[in-house]
């Protein structure tokens, strides 16, 4: 792993995937490695671990701001099709509104970024209300309670499969 070339971005997003966890951020490092010799950039990072494109997420906040349902729906299935993870668009989505929403009630934004996004999230808060932010928090915070109910669903599914197979039901169109 010391022989690595990796861009500061790449680093800061693999520090934020681990939610400040040492193994975690080590394990995920050496997996992008893995996969990539060479210099490691962000988009590696994000393909690799399946985070979603940030432009992405704010055109996707902005056509929201903007009442354009069908923006939305386009940039959602765009990023579905490319390979994002939904959990990982919801996560995003509720915090960048979280920081938005932060901004528009204190004027402070605890963002540890550039100046362009603090300048997004300033235009973003200018043309979202707070009642609509809370309702996005929400409604895209559910992402992830769905998301687990689901896979308790398909894990019952699969459960269910290798019990019958291991009884000696067989698939058939019979």
């Amino acid at each position: 792993l010391e022989k690595i070339k990796i861009t500061k971005e790449a680093l800061s997003l693999i520090t934020k995937a681990a939610k400040g966890g040492l193994r975690d951020a080590i394990s995920f490092l050496d997996q992008i490695a893995n996969f990539h010799a060479d210099l490691i950039d962000v988009n590696e990072v994000q393909l690799i671990l399946g985070f979603v494109d940030a432009a992405k997420v704010w055109e996707l906040i902005f056509a929201i701001s903007e009442n354009d349902a069908s923006k939305s729906l386009h940039l959602i299935n765009k990023l579905v099709d490319d390979g994002g993870d939904v959990l990982q668009l919801g996560k995003m989505t509720v915090e960048i509104l979280r920081q938005i929403l932060l901004f528009k009630m204190s004027g402070i934004s605890e963002l540890e970024s550039d100046n362009k996004e603090i300048d997004q999230i300033k235009k973003a808060a200018n043309l979202i209300s707070v009642p609509k932010i809370l309702k996005a928090i929400d409604l895209f915070g559910s992402v992830e309670k769905e998301a687990k109910f689901s896979y308790r669903v398909i894990a019952d599914h699969l459960r269910a499969c290798a019990f019958l197979i291991s009884d000696g039901v067989m698939p058939s169109n019979e």
